[in-house]
């Protein structure tokens, strides 16, 4: 017979590839990274990571919210991150650190911010890990300890994730399963609706053609599109759209 405990197990729903990142300064700041998750859960953690490091790295907070518009979280859904128990830790060259197991109730295919607070100056010799061409705007703040904040002050948006390497959510494997090929099949044909009016006539059609019949196909065909075509005055976006949850 199976037990809740044997129906849950972590999974990985959001992750970045921990490579050196050159040229970042950071002194003293908050980072707010945006991840797009993909499987949802009740119980998450948080991965952060100095696995290129050359000196060890503090972490002086951290938090993890649901994203709003731009740098802003959702008022209410943000939580404490703790290492061990502590709002601070300290991650040892080359090594990781995973926050320990919170409550939060986490949907599918949703935008989730992780606010991390940096006390310690952080110079071009230090050999940040991160992910330089995320596609994803992240933000950093000013000086200071800004990890709970609504909105969040920005000095400066980047690209790169910055330390935060992935999220892992516990899910029941068969309710999940079913849940994100759900959204992904409506997502997609959202997407399509959205998306082919822009397109030249025979492009359009085989876009139609394999909205239902190849979904993975489909989301190729999109990619392709010219990012100067335009759809009713908007840039047509080639991304799932996300689940913005109700708090």
């Amino acid at each position: 017979m199976n037990t809740t405990r044997e129906k849950e197990h972590w999974v990985g729903t959001w992750a970045t590839t921990p490579a050196p990142t050159e040229g970042a300064v950071i002194k003293g700041q908050t980072i707010r990274i945006i991840a797009s998750v993909s499987i949802g859960g009740n119980k998450i953690r948080v991965r952060l990571s100095n696995a290129n490091g050359k000196h060890k790295l503090t972490i002086g907070a951290a938090t993890v919210a649901f994203s709003g518009s731009v740098s802003e979280i959702i008022r209410g859904s943000d939580q404490q991150l703790t290492f061990n128990g502590k709002p601070t830790t300290e991650i040892a060259v080359g090594a990781i650190a995973l926050s320990d197991p919170i409550a939060f109730k986490l949907p599918p295919l949703t935008d989730a911010a992780v606010s991390v607070y940096l006390p310690d100056d952080i110079g071009e010799d230090f050999k940040i890990t991160g992910h330089g061409t995320s596609r994803q705007t992240n933000y950093i703040s000013p000086k200071g300890n800004h990890s709970t904040e609504i909105d969040m002050p920005v000095k400066e948006e980047t690209e790169t994730n910055f330390f935060v390497t992935g999220i892992d959510a516990v899910c029941s494997r068969v309710e999940n399963h079913v849940q994100l090929t759900q959204r992904l099949a409506s997502s997609i044909g959202e997407l399509a609706d959205r998306t082919i009016a822009g397109l030249p006539l025979p492009q359009r059609r085989r876009v139609e053609e394999s909205v239902h019949r190849d979904a993975p196909h489909t989301r190729q065909l999109l990619a392709s599109v010219p990012r100067r075509a335009h759809v009713g005055g908007t840039r047509p976006n080639t991304q799932t759209p996300m689940v913005r949850p109700q708090v």
